[in-house]
């Protein structure tokens, strides 16, 4: 498909919300027509992933789908670390170099990894499984939203008695001996 045709495409298939702002709904509808309209050769070039065969004592996984996306890991490079409140709400970003001089004790937050939200297709074709990921809605893939998970193993917070993902060795986060085993 042509720059030109999915421009067309979207000022045919856009509508308003009567504020001249797209809705989410008409974003959906104009990727999943221009999804729909794509050859086999463009569908092919908007996903990468990996392979292995189950019956095979190699234990290794084959690249599959656009070896330039495997190069350029366009999903994979916004995976980044953050602080998040309790509500779920990322408070910082943290330094993409290092996290050296970043405060980890939990008191900004918890220290989480943020895994962007994509597009995902998991196949079994006999014994060989697949796992493919686009930042597109192809056809067969699912969408999985943004996730947080832990940066460190967790520790209990003993005053507020939950668990973080931080790094703080003061007396509320020791064991229960207070010693920081």
């Amino acid at each position: 498909m042509e720059l030109s045709q999915i421009t067309e495409l979207i000022n045919s298939t856009i509508t308003t919300n009567g504020t001249n702002q797209i809705t989410g709904q008409a974003v959906n509808n104009v990727l999943n027509t221009i999804v729909n309209k794509m050859s086999d050769y463009e569908y092919n070039n908007l996903w990468y992933g990996v392979e292995r065969d189950m019956s095979s004592s190699d234990s290794s996984y084959t690249r599959i789908g656009n070896m330039d996306l495997h190069r350029s890991l366009p999903i994979h490079n916004r995976i980044k670390g953050c602080l998040l409140n309790d509500d779920g709400v990322v408070i910082k970003y943290l330094n993409d170099e290092s996290w050296e001089n970043e405060i980890l004790d939990g008191s900004q937050g918890q220290v989480m990894v943020e895994i962007p939200g994509a597009y995902w297709k998991f196949e079994i074709e006999g014994t060989v499984y697949r796992i493919k990921i686009s930042e597109f809605p192809l056809e067969g893939f699912t969408y999985h939203p943004t996730k947080y998970v832990g940066a460190y193993e967790a520790a209990l917070n003993r005053t507020e008695n939950k668990l973080a993902s931080v790094v703080n060795t003061t007396e509320a986060y020791r064991g229960g001996n207070n010693q920081s085993e």
